[in-house]
């Protein structure tokens, strides 16, 4: 008779089963009483066999989850404390504890790393008093869009941590050129469009922010390709990223900079309208549209706006109907 496993508790307790049944073979062999040899030897590999089980598997039990954690690169509080030796129940209970040491200690490294990427943020916007907040609020409109278009929760919260990391790349450029009151020459431009590359640059060496790196790349590529850096178009630009274009674009048109005072909200509203399907994906911007007239931005407006010729004038209403505006035709 041949017995084959992997478990060292399931061989070590048919080998001691064996031998028992082994040495009362003997006994009754000695004693003469050969009729009992054949059903004892029979009856200790069976008892052998079910002593070896009750006490290998719930060593296998811990066995597999550990196996589960190794090739899922986490550690579970799921190691099974269900056996009848309170030995295998103890050590179940140490991994479990283990387990939530270490839940509990990325759970404070995830909390400083939302931390020190709010402080990022923050020191970006610093720079420029009329940019301060702009991270915050792109990632609050880029968040409330994500949801909006039923974007998986985790995947929006990604999505609202990269809008806060968008212009990071902005480190880089003199403050001459981000703080310059009128209009930037073509080579000033040229250096605010590498801004996005500069941010890939400061980021991707760190893998905690690998994930954001399409957004802080590619916020600036427009849905016609006549965007920077690659003039990349439609589909080919990522979700995220077309999504805090147009937040970013939004909240650049509301607030004052530099080189102009802020737009009123019609008049932003106007902007998205007509820029729709050019500079900003045609399926985000109306969502965009439809949080506005919810009241996601509160901002007071004119008694009226004026529209420039060629723009649909029902349809110009229609966006405008909610802020108690006039339309003018130019």
């Amino acid at each position: 008779m041949t017995f084959r496993t992997k478990s060292f508790g399931v061989r070590a307790c048919l080998f001691t089963g064996i031998a028992c049944a082994a040495g009362l073979g003997m006994i009754a062999g000695a004693s003469g009483s050969t009729w009992f040899a054949a059903p004892a030897l029979s009856a200790a590999i069976v008892s052998a066999w079910v002593l070896s089980r009750w006490i290998a598997h719930p060593l296998e039990g811990l066995i597999a989850a550990a196996g589960e954690a190794a090739r899922a690169g986490c550690i579970s509080e799921d190691f099974p404390a269900g056996s009848p030796l309170d030995e295998f129940n103890r050590l179940a209970e140490t991994l479990n504890c283990a387990a939530r040491s270490v839940h509990h200690s990325q759970a404070d490294l995830d909390r400083t790393y939302l931390q020190f990427i709010e402080t990022m943020a923050q020191v970006l916007d610093a720079r420029d008093p009329y940019t301060a907040g702009h991270s915050l609020r792109v990632a609050s409109y880029a968040y409330a869009i994500a949801r909006a278009m039923d974007v998986p929760e985790l995947e929006a919260e990604n999505i609202r941590i990269a809008a806060q990391l968008h212009d990071i790349g902005k480190v880089g450029i003199p403050d001459a050129v981000l703080q310059k009151v009128g209009r930037l020459t073509t080579e000033e431009f040229g250096l605010i469009k590498l801004h996005p590359q500069i941010g890939r640059r400061i980021l991707e060496k760190m893998g905690k922010f690998r994930e954001f790196l399409p957004v802080v790349e590619l916020h600036h590529e427009n849905h016609d390709g006549t965007g920077y850096p690659y003039k990349l178009s439609g589909d080919r630009i990522p979700l995220a990223a077309r999504i805090v274009h147009v937040a970013d674009a939004f909240d650049a048109m509301v607030t004052h900079r530099h080189y102009r005072k802020a737009l009123a909200l019609p008049e932003a509203i106007l902007e998205l309208r007509v820029n729709s399907g050019t500079q900003f994906d045609p399926v985000i911007t109306p969502v965009l549209l439809r949080l506005i007239e919810t009241g996601l931005i509160a901002a007071e407006t004119p008694d009226e706006v004026l529209l420039p010729s060629g723009v649909d004038l029902i349809a110009a209403q229609q966006d405008f109907r909610h802020a108690g505006v006039e339309v003018l035709v130019q």
